[in-house]
């Protein structure tokens, strides 16, 4: 958005023009577990908000604190990081009804705007905007790895001055519509979390009347040739498609097949078109694939090879699902869970008649389609709100809310 985009009638000042302290953040001892001066530090600067949990302590002389001391409408802006997005990033501070004194750290600069002439809020949302994130790309200068940010070309930077009362119309109808965004993220949040919960209660409803309908149970291995991967030696791996496709884990893993990134020279362990690829190892222990051709598997991952004389694959797929949750469930809290080969040979599956296995199957697809087209919708509807709030702020700095 150029310059003149702004309203002719809106007045135009430079930051520094504005600004009636500017100051660095406090250096001093690390943080204190307990006990000191309360100090906003850039991890308290959270996505344009200020967050109060984890606030750090410093046991500083009492007269240097006064210094850093923050007061109500004051701006922060982080000074460096790591992460470019994150350079620049401003925070508005309302002192909190916690009777409590804060102070800001060295990795923050503090800006005290001319409240007569530039309200705090309409500053933060100015700097949040497309324009005034556009500005900062501009200003990051780089040493040893962090990204910081040009303090004076900051200051220097030109700012769109409207009256008073329409600073406050502005920041109203920004308010009022941010409202409305992080009520529709919310709700988005909250159908995404309740599809999550479709498909599991689905299989429970399925498997847990087996014993009710007199199904024929047998250990998994009687009905799956379960075979365990092997990592082949590391020299045999290689991107130019020589050899075999490897697959390792679930890096590889599409929604449906997995999408081969390395090939290796030497087999060990393979799998057959149409087996069950299942993560046994680590934290990804559980996730599954379908095997659309033959591919090397590494010890990450078993593969399983269906007597389709006794069950149908798709049917075993959905199955091992439920259980591999169960297993998983039992070993929450291990730093590193796995599915060792006796566990899934021992499972006990129950064996429906294959017109039963057929209708099962056709259900979970169903529901699995419908599912997905939810997700999909869900993450379009997800980005399209996601864009609503610089579309707001933009429109808002354009003159036209």
């Amino acid at each position: 958005m150029a310059r003149n985009e702004w309203p002719k009638e809106w007045g135009v000042a430079r930051l520094e023009e504005l600004v009636v302290l500017h100051d660095d953040g406090i250096w001093g001892p690390e943080a204190q577990a307990d006990h000191g001066f309360l100090i906003l530090r850039s991890t308290n600067m959270r996505g344009g908000k200020l967050s109060f949990e984890d606030v750090a302590y410093r046991d500083v002389p009492p007269k240097r604190a006064l210094k850093y001391v923050l007061a109500d409408g004051d701006i922060l802006v982080t000074k460096s990081s790591g992460s470019p997005h994150l350079v620049g990033m401003p925070v508005l501070f309302r002192t909190p009804n916690d009777g409590k004194e804060y102070l800001f750290s060295n990795f923050t600069h503090r800006i005290r705007v001319d409240q007569q002439r530039l309200l705090p809020d309409f500053a933060v949302w100015y700097l949040l905007s497309p324009l005034g994130r556009h500005v900062l790309e501009e200003m990051h200068r780089t040493t040893t790895g962090l990204r910081n940010l040009d303090i004076q070309a900051y200051m220097a930077q030109e700012f769109p001055l409207p009256s008073l009362d329409e600073q406050r119309r502005i920041v109203a109808r920004i308010e009022e519509l941010t409202r409305r965004i992080e009520e529709a993220k919310w709700l988005r949040q909250t159908a995404h979390q309740e599809a999550a919960t479709v498909m599991p209660a689905a299989l429970a409803e399925v498997f847990g009347r087996a014993e009710q309908e007199g199904w024929e149970t047998q250990r998994l291995d009687w009905v799956t040739n379960i075979n365990m991967g092997q990592s082949p030696p590391g020299s045999s791996y290689n991107d130019r498609g020589d050899g075999l496709p490897l697959i390792n884990g679930p890096t590889e893993f599409g929604p449906h097949h997995p999408t081969p990134a390395q090939w290796t020279t030497q087999l060990t362990k393979t799998c057959r078109p149409g087996d069950i690829l299942i993560c046994v190892r680590g934290a990804t222990t559980g996730r599954m694939n379908w095997a659309d051709q033959v591919y090397c598997i590494g010890r990450g991952l078993a593969a399983l090879t269906v007597d389709e004389l006794v069950c149908l694959p798709g049917y075993v797929y959905a199955f091992v699902q439920t259980q591999t949750q169960e297993i998983l469930a039992r070993s929450a809290g291990s730093t590193f869970p796995n599915l060792r080969s006796e566990e899934l040979k021992a499972l006990k599956i129950p064996i429906p008649p294959f017109s039963e296995q057929r209708r099962i199957v056709t259900y979970l697809d169903g529901l699995q389609a419908r599912v997905e087209a939810l997700r999909r919708l869900q993450e379009e509807t997800e980005a399209e709100i996601a864009a609503m709030s610089g579309a707001v702020l933009a429109k808002a700095f354009r003159g036209e809310l």
